[in-house]
């Protein structure tokens, strides 16, 4: 089926914008005019080289006609972050594709779903959907603040006071925190507000905190996004990738003998949640398991606190006080600290198609004798690695090894490779050049190349 591809000329703000089918291009210099003039936009980061972003394009396709033909104030949108636009990116913290979010007058709403059609429909309904509750009786506000661990209420002049909308739009931003509005006197008098004044009402930290900053949605969702989250979170599914995949967090992996450490992150977090996210993952916790193996600690000392920023860990190895917490941060932004190199733990059993990580790539390629052909992949789908369709050749090969490396879950100094998977061929002595395999990755293809650059033989007949 051909695509049609069309410009759409914006006369009120003078800029143009690009559609492929009925989904809107967006790229770093447009996407604030968007932003002006869209109230919602559900936007894809994705890339060209993400075999993932290419399944996922025509459900996205239907998703934007779908929008189109229900007639909703919607945007569906698409922004290209794999070659050099990072600033959108860097924005609204990208670190895999494709990412969606609704931006609801810029302020991003994180869609955390499958990538299905009724899952995406669903969360446009959540996000879209009318979320401020109308309180008309003061007992009314008394159940609402006690329903609610954390509730937000606007205490309007009259019910259809105009600052409603923000408020509503507001409300959309934050799915999991209560709304209500109410005109009452009574109610104002009782919690002793002013007219036009919001509140937020939680059962930690300071009970009560008032906002006293401009009416707009940038102004207040920062607010309640500040200030209806405690300063320490635990760490769950919804919070897992910022915190332990791309960051900037601080997270504290701690047992009830560390409890003095928890407390002291406590007194340190208020300071920094407004750029960090400061995370607690307790011995008991469900993800505990999985937060050591992505951290590849081989043995947890209680307690551990690791810094993750822009996808770079590191390891804190001092005394937990502020004073230590927040220079090892400072240093760890200036550069002035070693990072600790992302790495899956070694495998105990090893095939005939030796699996290599983050911390041993570069002693096996040095201490090799001879050539290594490493298989840079990932685990998943278009990119995964191709382990067992070559395990027969591993295990007749001789004069030269087969290896791969899973690039999601392993960092590699100097390797970063963005359309996988991805062949190289490393000699000894020569490790530094590696030869990239050319054409398809099929085994006549990877003999014909072994055989070109590296003395083999087979065991027994031709594969």
């Amino acid at each position: 089926m051909n695509k049609f591809i069309f410009v759409l000329f914006t006369i009120i703000l003078g800029v143009k914008f690009t559609y492929d089918g009925d989904v809107l291009v967006l790229n770093d210099g447009n996407v604030n005019a968007a932003i002006k003039q869209y109230d919602f936009i559900l936007l894809e980061f994705y890339a060209q080289w993400c075999g993932h972003c290419k399944e996922f394009a025509p459900q996205y396709q239907a998703l934007a006609q779908r929008v189109k033909e229900i007639k909703i104030n919607l945007q569906v949108a698409k922004l290209d972050a794999g070659g050099n636009e990072k600033q959108a990116q860097n924005r609204y913290k990208v670190t895999s594709f494709p990412t969606i979010m609704m931006l609801i007058k810029g302020f991003p709403v994180p869609y955390l779903g499958d990538r299905s059609f009724n899952s995406l429909i669903d969360f446009i309904g959540v996000t879209m959907n009318e979320r401020t509750k109308h309180i008309s009786t003061i007992d009314d506000v008394y159940k609402f603040i006690g329903k609610n661990d954390v509730c937000v209420i606007y205490f309007a002049q009259e019910e259809h006071d105009p600052e409603l909308k923000v408020f509503n739009n507001v409300a959309r931003m934050f799915p999991n925190i209560a709304f209500a509005y109410t005109e009452l006197a009574v109610a104002r008098k009782f919690y002793d507000t002013e007219p036009k004044q919001v509140i937020l009402l939680r059962n930690f930290d300071e009970k009560r905190k008032e906002y006293t900053g401009k009416l707009n949605e940038q102004e207040l969702g920062e607010f309640v996004q500040f200030f209806g989250t405690q300063s320490v979170e635990d760490l769950d599914y919804r919070n897992y990738q910022t915190a332990i995949k791309s960051g900037p967090s601080l997270v504290l992996l701690w047992d009830q003998s560390s409890e003095r450490a928890y407390q002291e992150i406590k007194l340190i977090a208020p300071y920094i949640k407004s750029r960090i996210t400061v995370v607690s993952v307790n011995q008991y916790n469900r993800l505990f398991n999985q937060a050591v193996q992505d951290f590849a600690l081989e043995i947890v000392n209680y307690p551990t606190l690791i810094y993750v920023s822009s996808g770079q860990t590191f390891q804190f190895q001092d005394s937990i006080t502020q004073v230590n917490v927040m220079r090892f941060i400072y240093q760890a932004n200036e550069g002035l600290l070693k990072k600790k190199t992302r790495s899956q733990l070694e495998p105990k059993r090893q095939g005939a198609m030796y699996q290599l990580v983050g911390t041993s790539f570069i002693p096996y390629i040095e201490n090799s004798t001879e050539p290594v052909l490493v298989q840079f992949c990932d685990k998943f789908e278009d990119d995964r690695c191709l382990k067992y369709e070559y395990e027969d050749m591993a295990l007749k090969l001789q004069g030269a090894k087969l290896t791969y490396i899973e690039l999601s879950q392993n960092e590699v100094e100097g390797v970063s490779e963005t359309q996988l998977p991805v062949f190289k061929l490393y000699r000894p002595g020569l490790a530094s050049n590696p030869i990239a395999l050319e054409g398809e990755a099929s085994p006549d293809n990877i003999l014909k190349f072994l055989k070109k650059w590296a003395n083999i033989k087979i065991k027994g007949e031709d594969l």
